[in-house]
């Protein structure tokens, strides 16, 4: 999750920091376990489960952003590795491009400056609709290697081989990674592998080797907070034992408008936000608009961005919007797993149970997290925290 800054038009709601630190993970990571599992393990299981092998949709580098958004649309995707084609016919994997890479390649296009406003003169209109139609048409056509880049996720290149054990995978995963490449014996790349794809492949050890992750609280394993618990600075505030960082998830106005909504998710590198009611109404959680509620866009829809972000997700949901995906703040890491396995997504708000405000976001990155130690534990920053709480820190020689 990413800090939030507010912004002139929404936005984003945060609350004065507090002095106590959320505790941190009270189990030993089942590194053991997982070492014990292969890439091709996880692979072989989901391909089982389907039926058949799981194809590989991809995209040449040079097709438009339109279509691009139509083959995710048709498939139900949010991710597309992308190709060149080699001198000798072959295709080259080297990137995969997200609907995250498309928001933000898009938002700040000339097309979303402004709508035609209704108070123009025939002539300004027309005029004004014209040169929208040009930007429409630029926007569209942009190619996805235009697009690479955009976001860490197409920026950077994560290959594994079906022999490499789950943790090299889910070392990747934690730092909010979503798909990655598995590579074939020719050196392209066979499949793609999902968060989703290793956590269905882990669910039968909720009761074994992952009992204790699972009964972990979830205000112990969100690393996304409407309202922070820190020691210090919200940059340094560290989890004592797991090494990682608190950070805001972010809250909308019913009535700010969509492209505003996915602005500020672009800007704090967060893939959805909360949409709430008004202060009377206790800020109570409404929808969730997310980075796959923009696929809906297409020539035809694009300047629904421009109304109240609960008109669009109308417009986007299907004609209703969808109740957002609920834990209460009591849940454990165990009810979040099985409802997003259920619900095929990838978090879900935890909500105080008498207002229904929003609390934060617990997601299947924060189960990855608490799978492997982090970056922060492993090089020792968490000592830097326990020492200036006043705790003894024990150390190799």
């Amino acid at each position: 999750m990413a800090e939030v800054a507010p912004s002139p038009q929404q936005t984003t709601q945060q609350s004065a920091p507090q002095t106590t630190l959320p505790q941190g993970l009270p189990f030993p990571y089942p590194l053991a376990f997982l070492r014990k599992h292969t890439l091709g393990d996880v692979v072989e299981k989901r391909d089982q489960a389907a039926g058949e092998k799981q194809e590989l949709i991809d995209m040449w580098e040079n097709e438009s952003v339109e279509k691009a958004l139509e083959k995710m649309n048709r498939h139900n995707i949010t991710a597309i590795p992308v190709y060149h084609v080699l001198d000798d016919g072959r295709r080259k994997h080297y990137a995969m491009v997200t609907v995250r890479d498309i928001i933000g390649f898009a938002i700040f296009k000339p097309l979303f400056d402004h709508p035609v406003e209704e108070n123009l003169s025939p002539e300004e209109k027309q005029k004004k609709e014209e040169k929208l139609m040009v930007d429409q048409a630029i926007f569209f056509q942009h190619t996805l290697a235009d697009l690479i880049g955009i976001t860490k996720e197409s920026f950077e290149i994560h290959t594994f081989r079906r022999s490499d054990h789950l943790t090299k995978l889910i070392n990747v995963f934690e730092n909010g990674i979503h798909y990655a490449f598995i590579e074939s014996s020719d050196g392209d790349y066979s499949t793609v592998i999902s968060q989703s794809d290793v956590i269905r492949f882990l669910e039968p050890e909720r009761d074994g080797e992952l009992k204790d992750m699972c009964r972990l609280h979830v205000q112990s394993a969100m690393r996304h907070a409407i309202e922070l618990r820190m020691f210090d600075d919200p940059n340094q505030c560290y989890r004592p034992t797991a090494g990682r960082k608190l950070k805001y998830a972010i809250r909308v106005d019913r009535d700010v408008d969509a492209l505003q909504a996915y602005k500020t998710m672009h800007l704090q590198r967060l893939t959805s936000a909360a949409i709430v009611d008004t202060p009377e109404n206790n800020h109570k959680l409404l929808a969730s608009i997310s980075k796959t509620d923009f696929k809906y866009v297409t020539r035809d829809t694009v300047s629904d961005l421009f109304q109240p972000v609960m008109d669009y997700l109308t417009k986007a949901q299907g004609g209703v919007v969808r109740s957002p995906l609920t834990v209460g703040k009591d849940a454990t890491m165990g009810d979040v797993l099985a409802k997003c396995l259920e619900e095929n997504v990838h978090g879900v708000w935890v909500v105080d149970p008498e207002t229904g405000a929003p609390l934060g976001r617990v997601s299947l990155t924060d189960a990855m997290s608490c799978l492997v130690p982090s970056e922060g534990a492993r090089e020792g920053q968490v000592h830097k925290l326990q020492e200036a709480r006043g705790e003894t820190v024990a150390r190799e020689e």
